[in-house]
Formats: structure tokens, sequence, C-alpha cells
């Protein structure tokens, strides 16, 4: 599946990801080299990165490497106003990337990677985070990048008996503070945005006529791609122009996709794992609330300029998961901070007060959904929202 970033996400407020088995990270070789690439610039300076980045997307798409399990992202990652492109393939825990940027007005390859479950984006600090399983050995590195450079930064490893923090052996109670610590805030899953079809490029690339035909392309790579999906349409930044809110994914946890418009689509990120995101129109915050088998999670974020997620505020216990029998004790967390039970209590229902809407689930997935969407028709949060403000 595509979505992993949501469990991810509430499973880094409490501790560091359950172990897997898969391939650790190595160097791939199927990209080939770009060097020379200019990024055409029109009469007012503005870079052109979709030319340049269409040009990978279309050689990749003839390589067999571009199979059913291909998918790409375009976002800004350094927040330099000009987005990354990311391209993964290969099966669930075992994937490759292939990453490029825009630096002096041409295209550069910030390397390509192979073996890993996830690429994440930890948008509170522009760090990407790459994980690896094997041999019940959780491998995490952290990157950032500057400019044409894609620098290690940091790591993390685990097994049943050794924890890890950059090279240096520490306590279980170390390692869990010091990724709590790193990974506090909001994860984008990389790569794995849209499909390779010509619509959807095109759309990804900002070469369609509107949002309207851009979101139509969005909608229909879902239909290829997953099953009994939903969608919302809701104007969260006030620009006159909604975001989109799809939601679908497993049964037990579906997630909610957040797409906006500059221009292109934007993936701004995947959330929740009840299949549906809580507004609060009165302070215009979005709520990400997780209940599993074994925790409960949750966090507050609002939409900056930059098309990234701010959080306001994070809870999580792990309540439901606790073994009496083995006297195990929980642990409450607000903003990844060990609290009592009580300030726990006090402090999320003061939070999550009030009369929310539900974003994600206002109209089904459809071909004739789309259609209609086209042609101005379809269901809207934004009426009954409006009212919950007043």
């Amino acid at each position: 599946m595509k979505k992993l970033a949501a469990i991810l996400f509430a499973t880094a407020i409490l501790c560091g990801c359950s172990s897997k088995n898969s391939s650790s990270g190595n160097v791939s070789t199927v990209a080939p080299n770009y060097e020379g690439i200019e990024a055409p610039t029109d009469e007012s300076g503005i870079i052109d990165w979709a030319t340049p980045y269409d040009t990978v997307l279309q050689d990749f798409r003839k390589t067999a490497e571009c199979d059913d399990t291909a998918r790409f992202s375009i976002y800004d990652m350094n927040d330099d106003r000009l987005p990354e492109l990311i391209i993964s393939y290969g099966e669930a825990g075992n994937r490759n990337f292939l990453l490029y940027t825009i630096y002096d007005n041409a295209l550069t390859s910030l390397g390509n990677y192979a073996g890993y479950s996830e690429f994440c984006l930890i948008m509170e600090r522009n760090l990407i985070a790459t994980f690896a399983y094997q041999d019940n050995v959780q491998d995490v590195q952290l990157y950032r990048e500057k400019n044409d450079k894609f620098a290690n930064v940091g790591s993390f490893q685990r097994t049943n008996d050794l924890n890890v923090v950059d090279d240096n052996e520490v306590t279980s109670d170390e390692y869990d503070a010091e990724y709590k610590r790193i990974f506090h805030g909001v994860l984008k899953q990389l790569g794995r945005d849209y499909g390779f079809y010509d619509d959807v490029i095109n759309a990804a690339l900002g070469r369609c006529e509107d949002w309207k035909e851009a979101y139509a392309s969005v909608m229909r790579d879902y239909l290829k791609t997953y099953d009994d999906d939903q969608f919302s349409l809701f104007d969260i930044t006030g620009d006159g122009i909604p975001e989109l809110f799809v939601s679908g994914g497993y049964r037990y946890a579906p997630y909610v996709d957040i797409y906006a418009w500059n221009g292109c689509p934007v993936p701004i990120g995947t959330f929740g794992a009840d299949g549906t995101i809580h507004y609060y129109a009165d302070r215009d915050e979005l709520l990400c609330a997780y209940d599993g088998p074994s925790y409960s999670s949750g966090s507050i974020v609002r939409l900056n300029e930059v098309f990234k997620f701010e959080q306001l505020y994070s809870y999580g216990d792990n309540v439901a998961g606790v073994k009496t029998e083995k006297n195990e004790k929980p642990s409450y967390y607000i903003d990844a901070e060990l609290v009592d039970k009580d300030s726990y209590v006090k402090s999320v229902n003061e939070k999550i007060a009030g009369s929310p809407y539900l974003l994600g689930q206002d109209n089904d997935l459809n071909q004739e959904a789309i259609d209609e969407f086209l042609k101005g028709h379809y269901k809207t949060s934004q009426t009954k929202a409006m009212a919950l403000k007043s």
C-alpha cells in the first residue's frame, strides 16, 4: 500500500518503529546521467522546474523499473520555493528511491537509494528520514538537503538488545528520548504521491488549465490504484480555492491525503488513521487522531505559507497496549514530554473540545463523482463548517 506515514507519525510519538524484515539501504544504478540539463527561466526570472523534471519522468517510464509499484512526488523539501522530484519503485519494505533537485538553474541528482521501507520528511526540521529493516535491526538515517548536497546528519539503530544513536551506544530510555525529540512534528511520505499516467504527470507539473482539472487527474489516479476511497473539498487557506482531502487505505487504519493548489496540486501530507480529519473552524486548526490496539495519539496542526504543516500540539498514550499481568504501567505524553495521567486527560480534553467538522468523506470517489465535480457539482464541507464557525 501507498500510505504508511500516518502510522510512522503516530509511532514516533511514543517509540521507535517496530522491526520488520527487509533489505538494508544501498545505492541503485537505474538512473541515467542528467548532467548539464538546464532549467529554463522566463522573462521575470522564474525557473521552469517542470521541463527538466518531465524529461526525467518520461525517461523513467521507458525503463523496466516503471512497473505497477512505481510512484513519484514533486514537493519542496527544503523551503527554497523549488520542488524536488522523488521517484520510488519496488515492493513494500524494499523500495528504491531516486532524488532530483534544481540547483544553479540545472537539474541535479541527489542520489539513488535502494532497499528502504520509507523516505519521510520531518516537516518541523526539514530532515529526511529513511527507514530500513533487516534481521530484526531497525536502521534510520537522517539527511538534510542543501543546494546540491544530500548530507547524512544522524542515525538511529535498534535491535532487541542494542540501541545506537549517531554511532554511540545508549540506553533504551535515552534512545526513545532522542528519537521522540527528532521526530516531533509532522511526517510526510515522499515518492508515493502520483502514478505514472499522462494526465497525472501533467497535473503534477502544473500543466492543467485550472485546479479542477488537476484535482480530477489526482482523483483518477486513486481510482486506478485503490478501492473504496472518498473525498472532501474545503478551503482551509482562505485563498478561494479548496484543498482536496482523499480518504482511503486499510480498513483498520484509513488515512487522509491532502492536496493544496499552487499552480499545481501540492501533496502536502497524509494524516490520521480513522479516515477523517477534524477541522476546527473557530481557530482554523486540524486535528489528526488515531486510536489503535496498542496506543492512541493525535496532533493539532496548521498549514503555513510554504505548504508545510506546523504542529501546534501533540499527545499520545499506550494505555490500550499495557499488559497489567506483566505489571506494565501506561505512559502519557504531551508534545513528546512524559506527563502524569491527570494532566494528560485535562490537557487533551481542553484541546479537542468543540464541534469539529470531519473532512475526507463527503463524496464517494468514483468516475461519476469526478465527472460531476468537473461540472461544479459535489457535496461540500464549506457551508456546514462555516455554520459551525458562526
